[in-house]
């Protein structure tokens, strides 16, 4: 697939899905507990093409985060994510993740290599695989998934009842964009 045109392009919030899945610990309490998936579109930063090459600045806010878990109902939905901002986020200015970095090529793939910083802890480097899904006039669709271990972060992992009932560590991030050029 063709690379997009030279230029600066932004997330297009209409056209983004950030989807975090968080996984119940294998022990003997977690037929209680769900894995969730927890989506948010409120996504700011650009990439900008040019000659010397292309750079990626991005951020996530994660307050803003919304369990989508079906099995909960709407009560535990809300109880999830008051936990998840109190316990895990804390503060609502730092509750973000930052991605800044350039891309480059792995094989035949893109990868978006740079730092990624969450909740205003630990910078990271990181290589971030996306596949490019369509260019078309002016804009461009992307998609991507990660893992990553939270406590790389600085992020100690939700745990209930005096640590029988737990989250894994491992968290996976996939986002849906699309991006249109200014």
């Amino acid at each position: 697939m063709e690379w997009p045109a030279l230029g600066r392009y932004a997330f297009d919030r209409d056209k983004t899905l950030v989807k975090v899945f968080i996984f119940k610990a294998p022990n003997l309490m977690s037929r209680f507990a769900h894995d969730l998936e927890l989506h948010n579109d409120l996504i700011d930063g650009s990439v900008e093409i040019t000659d010397d090459g292309t750079t990626v600045e991005a951020t996530v806010d994660l307050w803003n985060l919304r369990v989508i878990e079906q099995l909960l109902n709407p009560k535990d939905r809300a109880e999830a994510e008051r936990l998840m901002r109190t316990k895990i986020l804390k503060r609502r200015n730092v509750a973000k993740a930052r991605f800044k970095g350039r891309l480059a090529a792995e094989g035949d793939r893109p990868v978006a290599q740079g730092e990624l910083s969450l909740v205003g802890n630990r910078r990271r480097t990181v290589a971030l695989p996306f596949e490019l899904v369509s260019v078309e006039d002016g804009r461009f669709r992307a998609s991507l998934r990660h893992e990553l271990m939270q406590s790389d972060y600085g992020i100690k992992p939700f745990t209930a009842m005096m640590g029988l009932l737990k989250l894994q560590d491992r968290i996976a991030v996939e986002i849906e964009t699309e991006l249109k050029r200014l």
